[in-house]
């Protein structure tokens, strides 16, 4: 797919742009990354998805690909790269650090992609490759959002470690339930009713993969956590949750600074997103020492 938008008229004042979409290579994986790093908090959860890719970028254990704005096919300078829109699981588009004009480009060229739930990522790349993908459709839910990092040890003076642990597939049970509630209050949808047995395939999966952290005092579930992606230069944490009638007793904060311990131990910065008006989480994560990175939005299509 090759662009020109400069006679655009929302582009006419601006100098053209002239660049290429197309699916990523293994070969582009190098200056992929270079790119990438240059904002490493925002861009996580595709380097961590490129480390985790090592058979190669369209390797068919998971049906992902990655596309990419550049000069052209035989470019391989980073600095040629403008844009990376990474497609998870043929459903959830991440678009990264793109211009105005390639963002636009990613969301043409993802217009084919009817079965797409959502978008999410850096506030403008997300918003603009979703007013080329809409076309003017107003999406199911929109949030604005929060990117928050933490680099270095969490502010847990005083608090006392939790027995937190890693859900096993005999917890699927519980954690379905949580998780579901959890979508329920963020997303205005429940997946127990719409897609139980694909939402359920969705947690377990979780699980087996050891990303789920759960906090249990003896049957009662207290705090849920998970680790949704991590690399060797960080890690994302989402889906935290505690039961709402155990909420403003602390263990929220219990459980993130168990988990965070655990996590600045082995990795060098910690990130997670939350909505904009999501004021008692802001304060939980400011108190714990994450500092506000940038802004994020989640734009749910379906």
């Amino acid at each position: 797919m090759s662009v020109d938008l400069s006679s655009h008229s929302n582009f006419a004042a601006r100098a053209p742009l002239r660049f290429v979409v197309r699916r990523a290579i293994e070969s582009d994986r190098r200056s992929i990354v270079s790119f990438l790093e240059r904002d490493s908090a925002s861009n996580l959860y595709p380097l961590a998805w490129l480390q985790q890719s090592p058979r190669g970028l369209h390797s068919s254990f998971r049906a992902s690909t990655m596309l990419l704005a550049d000069a052209g096919v035989g470019a391989r300078d980073p600095n040629a790269i403008l844009g990376i829109c990474l497609i998870v699981n043929d459903n959830m588009a991440i678009p990264s650090a793109a211009p105005q004009q390639v963002a636009r480009a990613f969301g043409a060229r993802l217009r084919a992609r009817s079965d797409l739930d959502h978008m999410v990522g850096e506030a403008n790349a997300c918003a603009w490759t979703w007013d080329a993908y809409g076309r003017g459709m107003a999406p199911r839910l929109e949030q604005t959002q929060n990117l928050y990092r933490l680099v270095g040890a969490p502010r847990c003076a005083g608090v006392e470690p939790v027995p937190l642990r890693l859900a096993t597939l005999q917890d699927a049970d519980l954690i379905v339930a949580a998780s579901g509630a959890m979508y329920r209050e963020e997303t205005l949808s429940d997946p127990a009713l719409e897609a139980p047995m694909a939402f359920r395939s969705m947690v377990c999966r979780s699980i087996d993969r050891q990303k789920v952290w759960m906090w249990m005092r003896g049957t009662e579930l207290l705090f849920k956590a998970e680790v949704s992606n991590s690399y060797d230069g960080g890690a994302m944490i989402s889906g935290v949750f505690t039961p709402p009638r155990l909420r403003r007793r602390g263990y929220a904060r219990r459980g993130l600074c168990t988990l965070l311990q655990h996590l600045s131990a082995r990795f060098p910065q910690v990130v997670l997103y939350v909505n904009g008006d999501n004021e008692a989480a802001i304060r939980l994560y400011d108190a714990l020492g994450f500092r506000y990175h940038c802004p994020y939005r989640t734009i749910y299509i379906q």
